[in-house]
Protein backbone atom coordinates (compact mmCIF):
# COMPACT_ATOMS: atom_id res chain seq x y z
CA UNK A 1 0.00 0.00 0.00
CA UNK A 2 2.89 2.34 0.73
CA UNK A 3 4.11 1.91 -2.85
CA UNK A 4 0.68 3.00 -4.14
CA UNK A 5 0.76 6.08 -1.93
CA UNK A 6 4.24 6.95 -3.19
CA UNK A 7 3.12 6.54 -6.81
CA UNK A 8 0.12 8.84 -6.34
CA UNK A 9 1.67 11.48 -4.04
CA UNK A 10 5.16 11.71 -5.56
CA UNK A 11 5.13 9.76 -8.83
CA UNK A 12 8.40 8.84 -10.54
CA UNK A 13 9.36 11.06 -13.46
CA UNK A 14 10.12 8.56 -16.21
CA UNK A 15 7.95 5.84 -17.68
CA UNK A 16 10.61 3.22 -16.95
CA UNK A 17 10.54 4.15 -13.25
CA UNK A 18 6.74 3.99 -13.22
CA UNK A 19 6.74 0.54 -14.85
CA UNK A 20 9.31 -0.68 -12.30
CA UNK A 21 7.25 0.51 -9.32
CA UNK A 22 4.01 -0.86 -10.77
CA UNK A 23 5.61 -4.30 -11.16
CA UNK A 24 6.94 -4.12 -7.59
CA UNK A 25 3.51 -3.06 -6.33
CA UNK A 26 1.73 -5.79 -8.28
CA UNK A 27 4.07 -8.43 -6.84
CA UNK A 28 3.62 -7.04 -3.33
CA UNK A 29 -0.17 -7.15 -3.70
CA UNK A 30 -0.35 -10.84 -4.69
CA UNK A 31 -0.02 -12.15 -1.13
CA UNK A 32 -2.72 -9.89 0.43
CA UNK A 33 -4.96 -10.48 -2.59
CA UNK A 34 -4.56 -14.24 -2.13
CA UNK A 35 -5.80 -13.93 1.47
CA UNK A 36 -8.79 -11.86 0.34
CA UNK A 37 -9.66 -14.40 -2.38
CA UNK A 38 -9.27 -17.34 0.04
CA UNK A 39 -11.54 -15.60 2.57
CA UNK A 40 -14.20 -14.98 -0.07
CA UNK A 41 -14.01 -18.43 -1.68
CA UNK A 42 -13.15 -20.32 1.54
CA UNK A 43 -12.58 -23.96 0.56
CA UNK A 44 -14.30 -23.78 -2.84
CA UNK A 45 -12.44 -23.46 -6.14
CA UNK A 46 -8.95 -23.90 -4.70
CA UNK A 47 -7.50 -24.15 -8.20
CA UNK A 48 -8.80 -20.64 -9.04
CA UNK A 49 -7.56 -18.84 -5.94
CA UNK A 50 -3.97 -18.08 -7.02
CA UNK A 51 -4.92 -16.91 -10.56
CA UNK A 52 -7.71 -14.77 -9.09
CA UNK A 53 -5.24 -13.16 -6.65
CA UNK A 54 -2.79 -12.43 -9.47
CA UNK A 55 -5.56 -10.90 -11.59
CA UNK A 56 -6.79 -8.83 -8.63
CA UNK A 57 -3.31 -7.48 -7.85
CA UNK A 58 -2.60 -6.71 -11.52
CA UNK A 59 -5.96 -4.90 -11.78
CA UNK A 60 -5.21 -2.76 -8.72
CA UNK A 61 -1.70 -1.95 -9.96
CA UNK A 62 -3.09 -1.10 -13.42
CA UNK A 63 -5.69 1.24 -11.90
CA UNK A 64 -2.97 3.12 -10.06
CA UNK A 65 -0.80 3.03 -13.20
CA UNK A 66 -3.57 4.73 -15.19
CA UNK A 67 -3.67 7.46 -12.56
CA UNK A 68 0.08 8.19 -12.52
CA UNK A 69 1.08 7.52 -16.17
CA UNK A 70 2.61 10.72 -17.59
CA UNK A 71 0.58 12.39 -20.34
CA UNK A 72 1.92 13.32 -23.76
CA UNK A 73 3.26 16.84 -23.38
CA UNK A 74 1.79 18.38 -26.51
CA UNK A 75 0.53 21.84 -25.76
CA UNK A 76 0.05 25.22 -27.32
CA UNK A 77 3.31 27.07 -26.91
CA UNK A 78 3.31 30.07 -24.60
CA UNK A 79 4.62 33.41 -25.87
CA UNK A 80 7.94 32.74 -24.13
CA UNK A 81 8.22 29.26 -25.67
CA UNK A 82 7.31 30.66 -29.10
CA UNK A 83 10.02 33.31 -28.81
CA UNK A 84 12.61 30.72 -27.75
CA UNK A 85 11.64 28.46 -30.65
CA UNK A 86 11.52 31.30 -33.21
CA UNK A 87 14.82 33.00 -32.26
CA UNK A 88 17.22 30.48 -33.88
CA UNK A 89 14.90 30.20 -36.89
CA UNK A 90 15.07 33.97 -37.44
CA UNK A 91 18.84 33.96 -37.07
CA UNK A 92 19.22 31.38 -39.86
CA UNK A 93 20.99 32.99 -42.82
CA UNK A 94 19.80 32.73 -46.39
CA UNK A 95 19.06 30.56 -48.27
CA UNK A 96 16.21 29.15 -46.27
CA UNK A 97 14.64 26.04 -47.62
CA UNK A 98 10.92 25.54 -48.10
CA UNK A 99 9.57 23.33 -45.36
CA UNK A 100 6.54 21.10 -45.23
CA UNK A 101 4.77 20.49 -41.92
CA UNK A 102 2.83 17.24 -41.83
CA UNK A 103 0.85 15.32 -39.25
CA UNK A 104 -0.61 11.85 -39.08
CA UNK A 105 -3.90 11.60 -40.91
CA UNK A 106 -6.72 10.87 -38.48
CA UNK A 107 -4.82 12.18 -35.44
CA UNK A 108 -6.58 15.50 -34.84
CA UNK A 109 -4.63 16.46 -31.67
CA UNK A 110 -1.33 15.93 -33.53
CA UNK A 111 -2.51 18.09 -36.44
CA UNK A 112 -3.67 20.88 -34.11
CA UNK A 113 -0.28 20.72 -32.38
CA UNK A 114 1.61 20.81 -35.70
CA UNK A 115 -0.48 23.69 -37.08
CA UNK A 116 0.87 26.14 -34.50
CA UNK A 117 4.33 25.77 -36.04
CA UNK A 118 3.17 27.02 -39.44
CA UNK A 119 2.93 30.64 -38.28
CA UNK A 120 6.06 30.37 -36.12
CA UNK A 121 8.13 29.37 -39.16
CA UNK A 122 6.44 31.96 -41.37
CA UNK A 123 7.03 34.77 -38.84
CA UNK A 124 10.70 33.75 -38.72
CA UNK A 125 10.91 34.23 -42.50
CA UNK A 126 10.63 30.65 -43.68
CA UNK A 127 8.41 29.48 -46.53
CA UNK A 128 5.93 26.81 -45.46
CA UNK A 129 4.49 24.71 -48.26
CA UNK A 130 0.77 25.50 -48.71
CA UNK A 131 0.82 27.47 -45.41
CA UNK A 132 -0.77 24.69 -43.39
CA UNK A 133 -0.02 21.44 -41.62
CA UNK A 134 -0.89 18.70 -44.06
CA UNK A 135 -2.46 15.47 -42.77
CA UNK A 136 -0.83 12.52 -44.52
CA UNK A 137 -0.81 8.73 -44.23
CA UNK A 138 2.51 7.77 -42.65
CA UNK A 139 3.82 4.34 -43.62
CA UNK A 140 6.18 4.26 -40.64
CA UNK A 141 4.76 6.61 -38.01
CA UNK A 142 7.08 7.77 -35.25
CA UNK A 143 6.52 9.49 -31.94
CA UNK A 144 7.43 13.12 -31.43
CA UNK A 145 8.69 15.58 -33.99
CA UNK A 146 10.88 14.29 -36.79
CA UNK A 147 12.82 16.47 -39.22
CA UNK A 148 13.77 15.26 -42.67
CA UNK A 149 15.85 16.85 -45.39
CA UNK A 150 15.93 15.75 -48.98
CA UNK A 151 19.40 14.48 -49.75
CA UNK A 152 21.61 14.87 -52.74
CA UNK A 153 22.69 12.18 -55.12
CA UNK A 154 21.32 8.81 -56.05
CA UNK A 155 19.13 6.76 -53.72
CA UNK A 156 20.56 3.35 -52.85
CA UNK A 157 17.52 1.13 -52.06
CA UNK A 158 19.77 -1.28 -50.09
CA UNK A 159 21.14 1.46 -47.80
CA UNK A 160 18.54 3.38 -45.82
CA UNK A 161 21.12 6.07 -44.99
CA UNK A 162 21.99 6.81 -48.59
CA UNK A 163 20.10 10.11 -48.71
CA UNK A 164 18.68 11.25 -51.94
CA UNK A 165 15.10 11.14 -53.04
CA UNK A 166 13.62 8.40 -55.14
CA UNK A 167 12.74 9.53 -58.63
CA UNK A 168 9.21 8.85 -59.77
CA UNK A 169 8.44 8.32 -63.40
Amino acid sequence: MAIGIILVVAPPKTRAEIIFWLIVMSAALVYPALHIVRTVLQNRLKWAQAPAAIILSATLASAIGCRVWPPIRRHTLSEKERALFEKPLSEQKEPREEIQIICAQGDEPACVYAAQFVNIFREAGWKVRDNHAEPVHLNNPTAGIVLFKHGEGKLDPDNWRSGGCPSFS
